[in-house]
């Protein structure tokens, strides 16, 4: 039993780790798609006004994936470390982990859920006001 215990471990360990490098890999195509964007809009801005409403549309849906992504992700961080928490309670080792690692993870995954809209917004108005104001 004590095996099968230790292999759950670390697979779910395995399976954080995963997740982790997946999101930063998200996050990472976030700072890029965002950027990208906003070059974009700048150059097509203001002769190709439809072309700039397609790459809008196209930001918005590519940023709507990584936020559905990310929030998913958080979902499933939660349930793994709360797993792990049982695993080191239920073993008298919850002096290394505990449920309280949780609230880190809901506040990393919550920073990063504000930040993917808040570049995509920031984007979009950087873009219109460099053609329209500046």
């Amino acid at each position: 039993m004590n095996e099968l215990l230790k292999g759950l471990h670390d697979n779910l360990w395995t399976s954080l780790e995963s997740i982790f490098s997946t999101d930063r890999v998200l996050l990472s195509v976030a700072y890029l798609l965002n950027f990208a964007s906003f070059v974009t809009l700048v150059s097509l801005l203001p002769n190709q006004v439809n072309a700039a409403i397609i790459a809008t549309i196209c930001l918005v849906l590519l940023n709507a994936l990584i936020f559905m992504s990310l929030k998913s992700s958080k979902k499933e961080v939660i349930k793994i470390i709360m797993t792990l928490s049982k695993i080191y309670h239920d073993n008298n080792l919850n002096d290394y982990f505990d449920s309280s690692k949780t609230e880190f993870f809901v506040n990393r995954y919550n920073q990063w859920l504000f930040l993917t809209p808040t570049l995509m917004v920031f984007a979009i108005i950087i873009a219109l006001a460099v053609e329209y104001i500046a």
